[in-house]
C-alpha cells in the first residue's frame, strides 16, 4: 500500500513554466536606453532625443511606450499588444499588434536587450505612416 501511495504522489506532474512562461518572465518589465546612441536607424544614431524612451511588457501581453522624440515626426510606436514566437528561451520574435508580418527581433542577455526590427514602406507596422522612418531600427535597452 505505501509503494502504491508512493508512485503516486511521484507522477508526472511538472510544475516547471513552459517555454513560453519564460520567454514572458524574460522579457516582462520596464526596459529603457541608457543614452541616445542606444537607439540605431540603419546603423546610425537615431532621428530625435530617444533619451526618456521606455517600452514596459506586461505579463497579461500589453505594452506601454513612453519617452517618444517630440523633436521629430517619429509615429513609430502605436502599440498596444504583443504576441511571442520562437523556440528560444532568451532569443525570439514578437508580433506587436496582432501584425503578423512583422519580424521584431528581441535577444535578452541578464538585463540587457536587443529590439531590431525593419520598418518597409509596404508596410504599416508599429504605426510607421511614413517613408523617412523605413529601414532598420536597433533598440539596445536596459531592464529597470
Amino acid at each position: 500500500m505505501i509503494v502504491i501511495l508512493g508512485l503516486t504522489a511521484c507522477g508526472d506532474d511538472d510544475d516547471s513554466p513552459t517555454l513560453g512562461e519564460r520567454q514572458l518572465q524574460a522579457l516582462q518589465g520596464s526596459w529603457s536606453i541608457n543614452q541616445d546612441a542606444d537607439v540605431t536607424f540603419q546603423n546610425t544614431n537615431a532621428p530625435g532625443n530617444w533619451s526618456d524612451f521606455s517600452i514596459t511588457f506586461t505579463s497579461n501581453n500589453t505594452v506601454n511606450v513612453s519617452g517618444l522624440p517630440t523633436d521629430v515626426d517619429v509615429d513609430l510606436f502605436q502599440v498596444s499588444s504583443f504576441e511571442i514566437t520562437g523556440d528560444q528561451e532568451r532569443s525570439f520574435t514578437l508580433i506587436f499588434n496582432g501584425l503578423e508580418n512583422e519580424q521584431d527581433t528581441v535577444n535578452i542577455t541578464d538585463d540587457q536587450m536587443t529590439l531590431s526590427f525593419s520598418l518597409s514602406t509596404n508596410d504599416d507596422k508599429l504605426g510607421a505612416r511614413t517613408s523617412a522612418i523605413t529601414g532598420v531600427w536597433v533598440f539596445s535597452l536596459t531592464k529597470n
